[in-house]
């Protein structure tokens, strides 16, 4: 099984796939600069923040 990464680098010519200014090495890089927990834990906290701001707005107001 690959990792979203893995697919995007194992694509024909990814370089024309990826945002201008964007980069496979740079795309890797970043993804080096964690490990898997932390990743995990990063998104879990801001799914925790996302859901609770869309929690806040969808209360009907007093």
């Amino acid at each position: 099984m690959q990792t979203p990464l893995e697919k995007l680098a194992s694509l024909p010519d990814i370089d024309h796939r990826l945002k201008p200014g964007i980069t496979l090495a740079q795309l890797q890089q970043q993804a080096m600069q964690m490990s898997d927990l932390q990743a995990a834990e990063t998104l879990n906290a801001a799914r925790s923040s996302l859901f609770a701001t869309i929690s806040k707005r969808s209360r009907p107001a007093a």
